[in-house]
């Protein structure tokens, strides 16, 4: 992301920094990392497939905020 338009946001107050936190983003890390091989074990049928994509679209989320 640009630094310029981070910088932007920061001022307008909708962005704010925050300190690392690495011990709750090794957490997220393998709290997503262990969603994602729980439900691919899961066999893809209509009844659970919305769970299953909530699941790994949570995951992917949760790796997002850990990098971000």
């Amino acid at each position: 992301m640009k630094k310029e338009l981070i910088d932007i946001w920061l001022r307008a107050k909708l962005l704010r920094k925050r300190q690392a936190d690495k011990s709750r983003i090794t957490s997220m890390i393998k709290t997503a990392e262990m969603n994602v091989r729980v439900i691919r074990k899961l066999p893809l049928e209509e009844e659970n497939a919305t769970v299953i994509f909530r699941e790994i679209y949570e995951s992917i989320r949760q790796l997002g905020d850990a990098k971000w």
